[in-house]
């Protein structure tokens, strides 16, 4: 549930059900204009628990909400739960917002057990972000590696990961795919660092050869190592655990924010990977 925490509110169920209403939880820090990767939970409205009968998939709508508190409907999606090797599964789906403000969706879940319901949830898009942005060339960070200082220093997990040997600024004039995780593991309030260090290490480990792997660690805690924090300052970070897919040219093809699992990365770093 701490993953779900914090990120948004949702409104009340619009219909009724026999079984427990989800309600549901905004789990992405920021949304921008173009393509986003929308990810939400669904907790029980009265307990706040995670929902023990959760469906594979929601329906969604987005609307753009206007001043006068009507709305225009920006497109239909499916949302698709994801939950392997995560602390709390939550919905993803691909959406693209063509305005900033405030939107709206509506979610149409249809639990194995229960009744159909409808929940609403609400949301501002913002124009532009800190982070570097799908396309954008990636900031050709000089960070601190194993040659430079001892991996303490630099690496919060237990046992250390073996991501600390390039710099950004090398890895991307390399000419292969570039994997960069921006997570503290050994400190993370989320919960969901480790499982993203345990996706980025299984890509190393099938494409360790044909690829780069770069772990910088998030300084969010006091107790955290500082030493990467001009890197995580040079690429706007202000949360964690986020992934970067960087193509061969050296530009950001994808950015993935939160908890992540193998299924969902997996293909879009594959696909990098190709002459």
């Amino acid at each position: 549930a701490g993953l779900l925490a914090g990120c948004g509110t949702g409104a009340g169920p619009q219909s009724a059900s026999s079984g427990a209403i989800g309600k549901p939880i905004l789990a992405t820090s920021e949304l921008l204009v173009g393509p986003n990767r929308f990810v939400f939970g669904l907790v029980n409205a009265k307990t706040g628990a995670p929902l023990a009968d959760i469906p594979d998939t929601v329906e969604v709508q987005f609307h753009k909400v206007h001043d006068n508190d009507t709305a225009t409907k920006g497109g239909d999606a499916t949302a698709v739960y994801r939950a392997e090797g995560l602390p709390a599964g939550v919905f993803v789906t691909r959406t693209t917002f063509d305005q900033a403000g405030p939107w709206g969706v509506l979610l149409s879940v249809r639990p194995k057990r229960g009744e159909p319901y409808t929940v609403r949830l609400g949301f501002d898009v913002l124009a532009d972000s800190p982070a570097p942005r799908v396309g954008e060339p990636a900031p050709p960070s000089r960070n601190l590696t194993g040659k430079d200082v001892r991996l303490s220093a630099i690496d919060s997990a237990r046992p250390h990961d073996t991501m600390h040997d390039l710099t950004i600024a090398d890895a991307v004039r390399s000419g292969k795919p570039t994997l960069i995780l921006f997570a503290t593991p050994g400190y993370c309030e989320t919960a969901t660092c480790g499982p993203d260090l345990e996706v980025a290490q299984e890509l190393q480990k099938q494409h360790g050869a044909s690829a780069n792997f770069i772990h910088i660690e998030t300084p969010s805690h006091p107790a955290v190592p500082q030493a990467q924090k001009p890197t995580v300052e040079q690429w706007g970070i202000e949360s964690e655990p986020w992934i970067f897919l960087v193509d061969k040219r050296g530009n950001v093809a994808e950015r993935f924010e939160g908890g992540l699992t193998l299924a969902e990365v997996e293909p879009v770093f594959e696909a990098l990977l190709c002459p």
